[in-house]
C-alpha cells in the first residue's frame, strides 16, 4: 500500500509540467483567435462606411415620419389645456364662495362689540373703605334761606267772638275767612298791606260779611317767632232776617289787630309756612267788638 502511494506521488510530480502545457495550449489558441478576429473586424468596419451613410437618410425620414405622429400628442395636450380651463373657472367660482366666509368673519367682529361694551359697562371696583380711625364726619347739607326783596302769603282763618251789629241778640259766634298779604322785606322785617274777607254770625238770620284792608308790619326772627300788627278800616255788610221785616245795611269802622305765632324765615328759595293767632278789636254801631282769629298759610319770596 505504501508502495503504491509512493508511485502515485512520483508519477504526479513527473506528469505535472506536461499537464500544465496541455492546459495552457487552449488558452493560447483562444488568444490567437481573438486577435485575428479583432484584426478582421476593424477591416470589415472600415469597409462598410457607405451603408451607414445610406442608413442615415432612412433614419432621418423615419424620425420625420415620427414627428407628425407626435403632433397629435401636442394637439391632445392643447385639447387637454382647455379642459383644465373649467378647473380654473371652478377655482375662480370657489373663490367668491370664500368671500362670504370673509364677510361672515367681518360680521362676526362687530358681534364682539357688545362684549366689549359689557366689559366697559361693568361696574368699577371701588377701593375698600378706610379704617374706622380714619373715618370723617358725615357731611351735612344746609340750605341757606336767602332773604327776599319782596314776599307774599295766603292763609285760611277761623275766628270766634262778638258779632258786630248783633252783639245784643247773637252770642259769640264762629266765623270763617280768607286772607292774603304782600310787602317789602328789609332783612327780618316786612312792611306792606293785607286784605281779609270773613263771614260771621248765623248765616241766613244774622249775617255779617266783613272786608278789612289794612297796613301790616311783620317780623320773623331766626328762631321762628312771628310778630305783627295791622290796622285799617272794616267794610261791613249786615242783614237781619229774624223778623218779618228784613233789615240790611252797610257799615264802616276802624279795626286793629296783633299777631303772634310761628313762621319759617323769609326766603326766596322754596316756600314759607306759618301759623299764628290774631286778636282783633273792631268798632261798629257805636260798640267795640272783640274776636280772635287763627290763621294757617304759606308764602314765598322774590
Amino acid at each position: 500500500m505504501t508502495r503504491t502511494i509512493a508511485l502515485l506521488l512520483v508519477g504526479g510530480w513527473w506528469s505535472g509540467p506536461a499537464l500544465a502545457q496541455d492546459a495552457a495550449a487552449p488558452e493560447a489558441e483562444e488568444a490567437t483567435k481573438g486577435a485575428a478576429e479583432e484584426d478582421g473586424g476593424e477591416a470589415t468596419k472600415a469597409a462598410p462606411a457607405e451603408p451607414t451613410a445610406s442608413k442615415k437618410p432612412a433614419e432621418a425620414e423615419a424620425t420625420a415620419t415620427k414627428e407628425p405622429a407626435e403632433a397629435p400628442e401636442a394637439e391632445a395636450t392643447a385639447t387637454k389645456e382647455p379642459a383644465e380651463a373649467p378647473e380654473a373657472e371652478a377655482t375662480a367660482t370657489k373663490e367668491p364662495a370664500e368671500a362670504p366666509e370673509a364677510e361672515a368673519t367681518a360680521t362676526k367682529e362687530p358681534a364682539e362689540a357688545p362684549e366689549a361694551r359689557k366689559l366697559s359697562s361693568a361696574p368699577m371696583m371701588l377701593p375698600p373703605p378706610p379704617p374706622p380711625e380714619d373715618e370723617l364726619p358725615i357731611p351735612t347739607l344746609t340750605i341757606d334761606r336767602i332773604p327776599p326783596s319782596t314776599s307774599y302769603e295766603f292763609a285760611v282763618q277761623v275766628s270766634y267772638g262778638q258779632v258786630s251789629y248783633f252783639r245784643d241778640t247773637v252770642p259769640p259766634w264762629v266765623g270763617f275767612g280768607l286772607r292774603g298779604a304782600w310787602g317789602k322785606n328789609f332783612g327780618l322785617h316786612r312792611i306792606g298791606g293785607q286784605l281779609s274777607f270773613t263771614s260771621e254770625g248765623d248765616m241766613g238770620i244774622h249775617t255779617l260779611l266783613v272786608t278789612e284792608p289794612a297796613v301790616a308790619y311783620d317780623v320773623v326772627t331766626p328762631f321762628g317767632l312771628q310778630l305783627g300788627v295791622s290796622g285799617g278800616p272794616a267794610l261791613m255788610y249786615w242783614s237781619d232776617n229774624s223778623t218779618q221785616i228784613n233789615e240790611r245795611a252797610f257799615g264802616v269802622g276802624p279795626s286793629v289787630a296783633a299777631r303772634v305765632g310761628w313762621s319759617q324765615t323769609w326766603t326766596r328759595v322754596g316756600r314759607r309756612l306759618f301759623v299764628f293767632a290774631e286778636p282783633k278789636l273792631r268798632i261798629a254801631g257805636g260798640s267795640a267788638d272783640v274776636l280772635v282769629a287763627v290763621a294757617v298759610g304759606s308764602g314765598a319770596g322774590r
